[in-house]
């Protein structure tokens, strides 16, 4: 019976450490096991930026719910003030893209950057700022690749020809708007400004006072187009 005993006790004391050294091993990340960045995915080519004072010669990414650092997704060393691009694989499930980002330096020092949010990472790309605050605290911040904007028109009017007294009718116009993200916005009559004469907006409704070719500009957040229409 007291064998029993002490093999019992041997069993329960086997496990207790298994289980400690689980606890462990799991309690902060690897930094010598790669890792992808991201689950299953595309790759995306994002500029690094090291906004830090500190040059960095590593540089890892990791989710947030993951134990392991990826590779070191530099060539170079990385000196403050600069940037360079590299490889981040696409979030597959958008709802899970925050990441964290450790960087070392020269002399063994390690930084972690937290609150990195890849969810709108796209093929497009983008870029990634590493800062420190005053305190020592590191963030990064993922910022979407700037589009230059622009305005077309899909479609005009479909009246565009107008008799004197008649009403300006802007039905079936649409155009397209993509912001400085991307972003795409279908516009209607009712989005835009209709400006004739260089300051005379026209609204639906308005009738013409005067006859001749009429040319309208179209005016959408800073951006305009045109097109023409005849008053008789």
């Amino acid at each position: 019976m007291k064998k029993l005993s002490v093999l019992i006790l041997a069993l329960i004391m086997f496990f207790a450490i298994i289980s400690c050294e689980k606890d462990k091993n799991t309690g902060s990340r690897s930094d010598t096991t790669s890792a992808s960045a991201g689950s299953e995915g595309d790759e995306a080519t994002v500029t690094l930026y090291n906004i830090s004072d500190y040059d960095f010669t590593s540089v890892a990414i990791s989710k947030s719910d993951q134990n392991k650092w990826s590779e070191n997704l530099i060539t170079e060393v990385l000196k403050a003030g600069s940037n360079t691009t590299v490889k981040i694989r696409i979030p597959a499930d958008k709802e899970e893209g925050f990441f964290e980002v450790l960087a070392k330096d020269a002399e063994g020092r390690s930084f972690e950057f937290s609150y990195l949010d890849l969810s709108e990472l796209t093929e497009k790309g983008g870029s990634i700022s590493l800062a420190l605050t005053e305190g020592g605290d590191g963030f990064a911040n993922f910022s979407k690749p700037y589009v230059e904007p622009t305005l077309t028109i899909d479609s005009t009017p479909t009246k565009l020809n107008y008799k004197v007294g008649e009403e300006y009718d802007p039905s079936g116009f649409v155009a397209t708007y993509t912001d400085i993200e991307g972003d795409v916005i279908t516009l209607g009559a009712d989005d835009v400004k209709f400006i004739v004469s260089g300051t005379v907006e026209i609204t639906k409704g308005r009738p013409f006072t005067a006859a001749g070719q009429k040319v309208v500009v179209v005016q959408y957040s800073g951006l305009t187009q045109q097109f023409e229409l005849a008053v008789e």
